[in-house]
């Protein structure tokens, strides 16, 4: 698993929204809409910024969580366009938290020399062996993402 730079952090330049993992932090987000994965199944993770569930975590062994994210264009807020790769995939990130959140990017396309790509496209499986799980992006549109993860095993999860 790759680790990069984070295009869709206000940190890393150009205009737009906070992070997920930035918001629950703030408390713009409540608890209710920031679940924690502690089984297997099939999940609905709703558009950033809508209501229902706004962030997916997954418990790694060393203290932090995976954190996926569904972020859709939300013009004049941010610039991304209804193209981009970014607003049409699931976003992980490694984060740690405690008195304050650090965040990384997890390049799914490590292939590619960016990380503008590095969203968890639909039909794609991301296998974390620290969390001991696996995550596929079943579909995505605009109602969110549906995934499906498999906890206690990197094994890409049944459709």
């Amino acid at each position: 698993m790759s680790v990069g730079d984070d295009p869709t952090d206000t940190m890393g330049g150009g205009m737009h929204l906070y992070p997920v993992d930035y918001r629950q932090f703030a408390g713009w987000i409540p608890d209710s809409q920031v679940v924690r994965v502690a089984a297997g199944g099939s999940y609905r993770l709703g558009p950033l910024g809508v209501s229902g569930t706004q962030e997916y975590r997954i418990p790694r062994g060393d203290g932090s969580h995976l954190s996926l994210e569904f972020r859709p264009a939300t013009p004049p807020y941010d610039d991304y366009t209804s193209t981009d790769p970014l607003v049409n995939g699931v976003i992980v990130r490694i984060v740690t938290s405690g008195a304050t959140v650090h965040n990384r990017l997890v390049d799914t396309t490590p292939a590619t020399a960016t990380t503008a790509d590095a969203p968890l496209a639909a039909g794609k499986t991301l296998a974390d062996e620290t969390a001991n799980a696996a995550v596929t992006v079943c579909s995505v549109g605009a109602q969110g993402a549906d995934l499906r993860v498999a906890v206690g095993g990197t094994t890409p999860p049944a459709r």
